[in-house]
Parts: C-alpha cells; structure tokens; sequence
C-alpha cells in the first residue's frame, strides 16, 4: 500500500511503497526522509484557515484563491501557492507574489485566462506543471535565475506570450514548456540548460530565432516542431543529441548550426521535410529552402491541402499523445514516414483515392474523438 509524503521544498506530493525509509520527490527530485515527508503531509490536510481576502492558507502554504479579484496581493510569508490554488479564475488580472514564495504548484494558474500581469520573485526555485498553461493574455514573463525547474507545459498555449527571458539557473526546459506561443518571436536559452524536451517550443509560429551558448547537449523529439516562421538556429559543438521530428514542419528553416551532429541524426529531426542544413566547412547555403522542404509530405497533408489543416493536428496531437510515448507506437510512426512520400505524391494525382483516403481519415478522427 502506498503512502503519501509531501516535499518540503516545492510542496509536491508523492506516493511512496510502504516500508520505504527514504524517497525522491517526483517534482522537484529532492531526497526526502519517509517520516518527516509523511508527517507534512499530514498537516497539510488539516482544515486551512481562511482569510478576508479569500486566501485558504495551511501553515505557509497557498491553497486556494476562493474570491473573485481582478489584481490579488498573495500575503507576505506564503512560502508555496499550491496545486489549482488560482486555477480558472477567470477574472484575475495581475497577481503580485512576494519574495516569501519559492514554490508554485502544479496547474496553480492554469486557465487563468484575463491574467495579464505576473512578476516572479528572486528565490522561486520550481515552477510546477502547467502551472500557467492556457493564460491566453499573459504577454510576458521573466524567469529569474533562482529558478531551477520549469514544469511541463508550463506556459504551453500561452497564445499571447511574446516575450520570455530564461533565468541563468535553469537545468532544463520540460516537454511542452512553451508549446503553442504561437506569439513568441526569439528565444535567447541560457549556458545553465542542458536539455530541451519533448515538444518544448512545438507550434511556436512566429518564432524566427533561436540562440543557444555552450552547455546545451540535448534537444529533444519535436522540439521545434510546427515552428512555420523558424529561419535560424544555431547550436554550439555540445549538442550531440537531437530527437526525431525537432523540426519537422520548420519550412522556413535555412540555416541549422550542429557541428556535432551527424547527417543521419539531422535528417531524422527533419524527416519527412526535406532539411537545409548549414554546416561548419560548407561555404554556402541553398538559398532555396522553401521549394525543397516541401517535396517531402504526410499523407494527412497531402489530403487535406496543408500542414496546419484542423484535422492534421489533430492527428499530429494523436501522434505526440498516444503513439510517441511507447515503442510500438514510434516504431510505427518510423514505418510512416518511410512509405508516406510517395503515397503522397500519388493522393495528389489521382482526387478520387485522396478522397477515399480521407473519408477513412475523418472517420478514425471521428472515432477516436479527436
């Protein structure tokens, strides 16, 4: 039977095998001792008192927002605003959080969809899952250097974010951080960030480019995605891992720096687009990347008349939700990308199997609930 123990530092929870004398936070990977980890959790269930204002506070800890404020003052010595604490107030503005906090939960303002003003105190160390995921007007958003952890989709389809500074502590940028900015335009990632996740700036439309400093030595699956307006990256020689798919879609993409990275790996990140990539001793680029990368075709694009048709994403999302995660899935999306151009080329000739191919499709979209 499992137990539930609470971390001292972000204040997530975790459940933990009986008989087990220590554990790893599941948030944040602190080491937690079993007892005294169980102990906080224990208190944490106990009836929080509320306030005037309509803050829910168990001894430091935020956990509920029951008013309705436009622009909320969170009280001086709240040291963690906790899962959902603000979650789908829909008329919250502004949110002023004191230097006291160091923890923001999961989902903790996701869906806060009016808030247009945010300030992120020095000494917040983890910013949850989702934490401000669908805050559609947030426009811009600084992450000081505290800060170790951005959860996943932290800020994804944040529509109106335009503008992120990366923090120089960060060690990572989680799966679907940024997914679906579509208004984000540049992003500068710091020498503190290794790795970048699965999706993590996936359907960033505007974004045109990227720059990275040494220490960054991973980015992952999708990454950049369906980033339409990409046209330059640059990687220094530390990246030696790119995932399948990071920049597939990237149409626009003409100049891609990784000196470190073999053709094999690169023509992965970019299958089935066809890639432009610029490399170290090459003298000159193809200054034609548009009419190259669009000879290669999913068979979904090809029957609905383009990349970003509804019912590609939604099977692109069908991809990166069901199939990518397990073996059997990725093989299989492997096995597609293979026979799909041709079988491609050929939906466009012949309208009458385009339309067959597509009444299966929006059946299998419509079965599926896509």
């Amino acid at each position: 039977m499992a137990a539930k123990v609470k971390c001292k530092v972000c204040g997530g929870v975790s459940d933990v095998a009986e008989g087990k004398k220590v554990a790893v936070c599941d948030m944040c990977g602190t080491h937690l001792i079993v007892s005294e980890a169980a102990l906080l959790y224990s208190k944490s269930t106990n009836t929080a008192s509320a306030t005037e204002d309509g803050f829910l506070i168990n001894d430091t800890i935020l956990e509920k927002y029951t008013a309705a404020g436009e622009k909320v003052v969170i009280p001086d010595g709240v040291t963690i605003i906790g899962t959902d604490a603000f979650a789908d107030c829909g008329k919250l503005k502004s949110v002023t959080i004191p230097d006291s906090v160091t923890s923001i939960g999961d989902n903790a303002f996701m869906g806060c969809s009016s808030l247009t003003d945010i300030h992120l105190p020095y000494g917040l160390k983890y910013i949850g899952a989702h934490a401000f995921q669908n805050c559609v007007f947030l426009k811009k958003v600084v992450i000081p250097e505290s800060v170790l952890s951005l959860g996943a989709g932290a800020f994804e389809n944040c529509i109106g974010l335009s503008e992120a500074m990366l923090g120089r502590g960060l060690n990572a940028i989680e799966s679907k951080t940024f997914c679906g900015c579509s208004a984000l335009e540049s992003i500068d990632i710091q020498s503190s960030v290794l790795s970048l996740g699965f999706g993590a700036f996936q359907d960033c439309t505007h974004l045109k480019n990227v720059s990275t400093v040494s220490g960054l030595t991973k980015v992952g699956s999708s990454a950049f995605e369906g980033c339409t307006s990409l046209e330059s990256i640059r990687f220094q020689s530390d990246v030696t891992e790119i995932g399948v798919l990071a920049f597939y879609g990237c149409i626009n993409l003409h100049i891609c720096e990784a000196p470190s990275c073999t053709d094999e790996m690169l023509n992965k990140a970019f299958a089935p687009t066809k890639r432009n990539v610029k490399q170290p001793k090459k003298k000159s680029i193809d200054k034609r990347p548009l009419e190259r990368k669009r000879e290669g075709c999913f068979i979904a694009t090809a029957v609905y008349g383009g990349y970003d048709a509804p019912q590609v994403l939604r099977l692109r999302r069908f991809r990166d939700d069901v199939l990518l995660p397990t073996a059997a899935g990725r093989n299989f999306v492997r096995l597609y990308y293979a026979v799909s151009p041709p079988v491609a080329e050929k939906l466009k000739k012949f309208r009458l199997l385009s339309r067959f191919v597509r009444g299966i499709l929006d059946n299998f979209i419509k079965i599926w609930k896509l």
